[in-house]
C-alpha cells in the first residue's frame, strides 16, 4: 500500500500478486488466509486491478475485473475499468461492459461520465443529448456539462447547415446558445462558454460574409444584396465582440480570441486596435505572456 499510495502502481502490483498467489496456495493445502473471507477477497482482487490498470499492464489487469463481475463485486468501477481496459481491442466487449454497470448502478455519476465521454468520442449526438441532460439532472452546478451539450448542439447546427437545413441549423444554433448561457449563470467567468457564444456569432457572421464574396457584379441588386448582407454581417459581429472582449478579460492570452477579435475590429476599420491584438497576439505565439487583459476596464 505505501507503493501504491506513492504511485508505484508496477511495484504495488507486484505484491499485491504475489499476496494473493500465497493466498492461494495456502488455500489449497487447507490453510486460512487474511483473505479466507470473500469480502477481504474481493477488496484485494479490485485494489490489485487497479495497480495493475494504473501500472499500464492492460493484460494482467482484465482479470482481477472479471473475477470481480462473477463474485458480484458491487462497485461500480469494476464496469469502468471493462470498458477502459477493453476500449481499444474489443469495442463491442467494452459497450457491453459500460451498458451492464449502467444498467446496474443507474445513479453513478463515474459510470455515466465514462459513457458520456463515449459517445463524444464516437460523435453519437443524439443518444448524447439524452445523456448529458441526465447527468446535468444530477449535477445542476456543474459548468462543463452545460458547456458539452452546447458543444454537441453547435455541431448539430453545423451538420444541418451543411445539409441545407437552414431551419434546423437555427434551431441547434439556439440550443447551443441556451446551453451556454446557462453554464454562465452558474459560473460569470466561465472563458470556454464566453468564448463559445462570441463564436457561435462570428460564425454566422463568416457565413454572411462568404455570401457577400459571391456577389461578383456591379448591379443595383447586386450592390443593395451586398449592403444588405454587410449590414446583417456587422450585426452578428457586434453580437460576438462583448463575449469575445470578456473571454479575453478572463484569459488574455488565448491565440483564438485575439485572432478573432483582430478580425472584427479589421473589419470596422479600427486599426489602431487591430495593431495593439496583433501586437499581443504575436507575443503570444513567440512565447511569450500578456500580464493583463486589453479589454480589462474598458
Amino acid at each position: 500500500m505505501t507503493k501504491y499510495d506513492a504511485q508505484d502502481y508496477e511495484g504495488a502490483f507486484q505484491s499485491f500478486k504475489a499476496m494473493l498467489e500465497i493466498h492461494e496456495l495456502l488455500e489449497k493445502n487447507g490453510e486460512k488466509t487474511v483473505l479466507s473471507n470473500p469480502d477481504d477477497l474481493n477488496n484485494q482482487l479490485y485494489i490489485t486491478g487497479l495497480a495493475a490498470m494504473y501500472g499500464s499492464k492492460l493484460e494482467e489487469a482484465a482479470p482481477y475485473f472479471i473475477k470481480l463481475k462473477e463474485a458480484n463485486f458491487a462497485q461500480p468501477a469494476v464496469f469502468d475499468a471493462l470498458y477502459k481496459l477493453n476500449i481499444d481491442t474489443n469495442a463491442d466487449a467494452a459497450i457491453a461492459f459500460l451498458t451492464e454497470g449502467r444498467e446496474k448502478f443507474p445513479d453513478d455519476l463515474s459510470l455515466l461520465f465514462t459513457e458520456i465521454n463515449h459517445y463524444l468520442k464516437t460523435n453519437q449526438l443524439d443518444i448524447l443529448e439524452n445523456k448529458l441532460k441526465i447527468a446535468i439532472e444530477k449535477e445542476p452546478n456543474n459548468v462543463s456539462l452545460y458547456y458539452t451539450l452546447g458543444r454537441v448542439y453547435s455541431d448539430a447546427a453545423t451538420a444541418k447547415k451543411v445539409a441545407g437545413d437552414v431551419a434546423g441549423a437555427d434551431e441547434y444554433f439556439n440550443k447551443s446558445l441556451e446551453q451556454y448561457s446557462a453554464a454562465l449563470t452558474k459560473k460569470a467567468d466561465f472563458y470556454e462558454a464566453m468564448y463559445s457564444i462570441g463564436e457561435l456569432y462570428y460564425n454566422r457572421a463568416a457565413v454572411i460574409s462568404q455570401k457577400m464574396q459571391e456577389i461578383s457584379g456591379t448591379s443595383k441588386a447586386e450592390l443593395q444584396q451586398y449592403e444588405k448582407l454587410k449590414g446583417e454581417m456587422f450585426v452578428e459581429f457586434d453580437k460576438a465582440l462583448p463575449y469575445f472582449q470578456n473571454a479575453e478579460k478572463i484569459n488574455p492570452n488565448d491565440v483564438n480570441t485575439l485572432v478573432a477579435l483582430s478580425e472584427i475590429y479589421a473589419r470596422k476599420n479600427d486599426f489602431d486596435t487591430v495593431t495593439e491584438l496583433k501586437a499581443r497576439l504575436q507575443k503570444v505565439q513567440e512565447g511569450g505572456k500578456n500580464e493583463a487583459s486589453y479589454f480589462a476596464g474598458k
